[in-house]
């Protein structure tokens, strides 16, 4: 019987599994992501958005920033250390930033906030099974949740002196009266699968318009609250973001991660 060990990999074989390896937490992190590039594994739930999932996800890439600079660069080849390079550029500059900005304390965004991400969603969970209807229906009663964890990420930055600047807040306030006020029949989480759905799910619509209203709904109904009794006349008047506590490095790290500089 051989007893001896399996050799170590190369280096070569060691930077592959770490990119396989990241590239899967990537996934699991941000089942939204996933399904936009077509992965549909995590189809039944949204980005879990708590301060824990947060701190989790901080120590997930600094784990694998530490095992990707223990891989010996000189033994790569040239194409393989461009790939080290620009990993070890996304989880530096993903750490510098989230150690500097923290943006899930503050962020109140009228482009890309939750409630224009939501409202997204059926583009990319396109439906052609009765799973896919289930889990667009699972996603959907996850979304008051979500806003929660958004409301709650918020209050914690508020008890720190991180705040979005006043106009941001009240353009986001402006978006979500506007989708509360509509029928649920011309949100498009209603209107864009609802043709597929109903061939695989005769129930779509009294289950689509239950979990809209009392998940999605509510959901807004009180970020739209908080923002406007709680953040607001709390909030920053001036736009840049060195107007907050340790704004210059957050500034510093923004603009690192954008430009490499």
């Amino acid at each position: 019987m051989n007893n001896t060990p399996p050799p170590p990999p190369t280096a070569s074989e060691a930077l592959t599994a770490l990119g396989q390896d990241y590239w899967e937490e990537a996934m699991a992190f941000s089942p939204t992501w996933a399904t936009y590039l077509g992965d549909r594994r995590y189809d039944d739930r949204l980005n879990d958005r708590s301060l824990k999932a947060h701190e989790e996800w901080s120590s997930t890439q600094q784990h694998f920033l530490v095992e990707l600079r223990r891989i010996p660069r000189q033994d790569l080849t040239a194409s393989e250390r461009v790939t080290a390079d620009i990993l070890e550029f996304e989880l530096e500059t993903s750490l510098e930033s989230s150690r500097n900005c923290a943006g899930h304390l503050w962020e109140v965004d009228q482009l890309y906030g939750l409630q224009v991400q939501l409202m997204g969603l059926p583009n990319s969970h396109t439906i052609s099974s009765a799973r896919d209807v289930e889990t667009l229906l699972s996603r959907y009663l996850a979304m008051g949740k979500a806003f929660d964890d958004k409301i709650a990420n918020l209050r914690h930055g508020l008890a720190k002196g991180y705040t979005a600047p006043q106009i941001n807040i009240k353009r986001v306030i402006a978006q979500l009266e506007d989708l509360i006020a509509r029928d649920i029949e011309s949100l498009s989480l209603w209107k864009t699968p609802r043709d597929s759905a109903m061939k695989f799910s005769p129930s779509w619509e009294a289950d689509a318009r239950a979990a809209i209203q009392d998940s999605l709904v509510a959901g807004l109904t009180r970020y739209r609250d908080f923002l406007s009794d709680e953040l607001l006349p709390k909030a920053r008047v001036e736009i840049g973001v060195t107007a907050m506590p340790g704004g210059q490095g957050c500034y510093a790290a923004r603009a690192w991660r954008s430009t490499g500089v």
